[in-house]
């Protein structure tokens, strides 16, 4: 009987070797929803990016994100149905929400200033000649940064009721793994005013602070609640950016959201959270799209080619990484536009000058 058995068993294994091999079913792409505002959509991107420079294909990326947004547009954008339908298939979402409603008063406020003034940039109230600017003294301008920090509080109260409704909103709609990333302070530590008299620098201090109050006293503390509410994971993007803000972001020019290097630390944390390894990753330099470490033609060519690309229905010409690179406007995409930008910082450097991505518009 034994050897029947074996017989049969020699039998099936020399009938199944003749059939045809079956096709291996691909596994699901893991499926990523990034919701907020320009700090969730910069987050996303280079997690996305750098995560596919180091190989890491197996994820799809969802962006239900709104330029400025505020809370009040997230809570929309959870609602809408597209939202909905995929946080229900989602296996991570990525999250971030508050930092525009405490800074577009200010800037708001900030812009006045420089049309009434003549300020080229907003960093002249601190650092040019105040009688260029008919200011007549230090307490003017304490006063004028008074008004400033009082605009940063204006919708505290909102975003503090706001934040814990897009966390209970988003647990209910997903069994995926949260990561919201909290918010820092754009204006905190700007490095070109190391040099700032005391009066200067107690006036850059009244106008930094209360920014930094409604993160540290107001948002941030809703978000130290979702651990222990719902399980999400909290990036600690307040305590990260602390102290080098003219690292991660433009307060110079009050942009906000991150540059190269915040979005860098952004996939580091976000992908720690996923469980991700991205290894040694590159230093980034805005502009310098072919990698060589030079801000040239070719790079603005490249991009114009990626967006020519893009507009006509197409993936792209150049890596996500790239496209980053590119994306010089720090906008939601890499377009005709930058192209144009690194064109004009190219000449610019070509013609002995000094080019700032900040100051080309």
């Amino acid at each position: 009987m034994k050897h029947r058995w074996i017989a049969l068993a020699a039998a099936a294994m020399t009938a199944a070797a003749a059939l045809p091999a079956l096709p291996v079913q691909a596994a699901d792409p893991v499926q990523v929803v990034v919701i907020g505002d320009n700090v969730a959509y910069a987050a996303g991107t280079a997690t996305q990016a750098y995560a596919e420079h180091v190989g890491i294909t197996d994820a799809e990326y969802t962006f239900f994100t709104t330029e400025n947004a505020h809370t009040e547009d997230v809570l929309a954008q959870i609602d809408d149905a597209a939202t909905q339908a995929a946080l229900k298939d989602a296996d991570y979402v990525i999250f971030a929400a508050g930092l525009y409603d405490i800074i577009d008063p200010y800037i708001a406020q900030a812009t006045e200033y420089r049309i009434e003034f003549g300020f080229e940039h907003f960093s002249d109230i601190f650092g040019a000649r105040m009688s260029d600017f008919g200011i007549t003294s230090d307490d003017e301008l304490t006063g004028y940064c008074n008004t400033l920090g009082r605009c940063a509080r204006t919708n505290r109260r909102t975003a503090q009721a706001n934040i814990p409704e897009i966390g209970e909103k988003i647990h209910a709609s997903t069994k995926a793994k949260v990561i919201a990333i909290n918010c820092y302070n754009p204006m905190d530590t700007i490095k070109s005013y190391n040099s700032l008299t005391a009066k200067r620098q107690m006036a850059y201090d009244t106008a930094s602070n209360p920014v930094k109050g409604m993160m540290k006293d107001y948002l941030n503390p809703e978000y130290a609640k979702f651990p222990d509410a719902y399980g999400f994971t909290v990036v600690d993007v307040f305590s990260e950016f602390q102290g080098k803000a003219y690292l991660y972001s433009h307060p110079e020019e009050l942009q906000p959201e991150p540059t190269l290097y915040g979005s860098r630390l952004l996939a580091r944390k976000v992908s720690e959270a996923m469980g991700q390894d991205l290894g040694d990753m590159p230093d980034p330099m805005l502009g310098d799209v072919n990698g060589d470490s030079e801000i040239t033609a070719s790079d603005a060519a490249q991009v114009l080619i990626h967006a020519a690309d893009i507009g006509a229905g197409g993936d792209g010409t150049v890596t996500k990484l790239q496209a980053m690179y590119g994306n010089v406007s720090r906008d939601f995409s890499t377009n005709a536009t930058d192209a144009a930008r690194i064109l004009i910082y190219a000449a610019i450097q070509g013609a002995g000058g000094e080019a700032d991505f900040g100051r080309i518009g």
